[in-house]
């Protein structure tokens, strides 16, 4: 006998044209982005560099080049962009990967390296503090743990 409250979170709809993913369920695509593994280091000359390490959904390292969307934001809740001054020099490309800001102070357009890695320098010369934010590929929103300053 089948259990009447069993609901999958993911099925094909009915008539065979489409599958549903409920807020429940996930897909899983082999590597393919749907994390983050953020890295902050300690301050140096008003400058922090930043990792982002780009997983899939077993905590695998991706490889190949893969687009990420970063934000810098207010809070560790990712409702607001900061309100960064013009004192704060901005997000620049790191170790690996590249960036090119979009909107000033604000959303900046990434892409790893093809080790799945992307590296970013964060230098502020006003102590403001923000966290940042990535969306990725699917639309999954990765958002930093700890706030990132520099103590000028």
């Amino acid at each position: 006998m089948s259990d009447a409250s069993y609901q999958p979170a993911v099925y094909r709809r009915q008539g065979g044209d489409a599958y549903v993913v409920t807020t429940d369920g996930s897909i899983v695509k082999e590597n393919f982005p749907q994390a983050i593994t953020w890295s902050v280091a300690a301050e140096s000359s008003d400058t922090r560099a930043i990792t982002a390490t780009l997983t899939d959904a077993d905590g695998t390292t991706v490889s190949g080049c893969h687009p990420v969307w970063i934000v810098l934001l207010a809070d560790s809740s990712g409702s607001a962009y900061t309100t960064a001054s013009t004192a704060l020099a901005a997000l620049t490309s790191g170790s690996a990967g590249t960036i090119a800001q979009i909107v000033i102070q604000k959303l900046y357009l990434g892409i790893c390296s093809t080790a799945g890695v992307l590296g970013m320098t964060w230098t502020d010369t006003s102590a403001e503090t923000a966290y940042i934010g990535a969306i990725l590929e699917d639309g999954t929103y990765s958002i930093s743990t700890a706030a990132i300053t520099c103590a000028s």
